[in-house]
């Protein structure tokens, strides 16, 4: 049960050849379970227990995982991501401040420092056959959305720069009490 953030990194865009516009397919999820501070990596041939994993948490929280993470999860069938009890940072700063902050920036600006690479890097090193430093990536993006979550409820904001690059805090409310 409980909280759990988790994030994806594929191993196509899904639209990558002419007229051929789908999903892209798993390459590594990382879920991060807050009540025992662990996390754990899910491949592809893994998905349902991975599904199954998201399905039994109070609360997903993630950082547009309802615009992508979900939408490569559902191709793997099983009970609608759609309805799972979630947090989507984007969505709460682009509907307070009406643009989208991406969790680089919004991490920057809040906690000091940004993600370690981008998913573009993240798709090359899998293409590589560089799993590890996928899994870490993401583990890592994982880890940055937990903090600025934490960072949230602790003290009711988060923070990104506007396009002035003028600091600003934008206001949450998040069901941040189970851990």
């Amino acid at each position: 049960m409980g909280v759990v953030v988790v994030d994806v990194e594929t191993q196509d865009w899904g639209g990558e050849k002419p007229g051929r516009a789908r999903a892209p397919r798993l390459a590594v999820a990382v879920v991060y379970e807050a009540a025992s501070g662990t996390y754990r990596a899910y491949f592809e041939g893994h998905a349902s227990a991975l599904l199954e994993r998201l399905h039994r948490a109070e609360l997903v929280v993630g950082f547009a995982v309802r615009s992508f993470d979900y939408r490569v999860l559902e191709r793997y069938g099983g009970p609608s991501v759609h309805e799972l009890p979630t947090l989507d940072i984007l969505e709460e700063v682009r509907r307070a401040v009406r643009r989208p902050v991406g969790l680089h920036h919004s991490a920057l600006a809040t906690l000091g420092r940004g993600k370690s690479a981008d998913g573009w890097q993240a798709l090359r090193w899998w293409r590589a056959g560089q799993v590890e430093r996928v899994v870490e990536y993401c583990r890592r993006d994982v880890e940055l959305t937990w903090e600025l979550f934490a960072f949230g409820c602790r003290n009711g904001y988060i923070r990104y720069w506007d396009r002035q690059g003028q600091l600003r805090q934008v206001p949450v409310v998040w069901r941040c009490a189970r851990r």
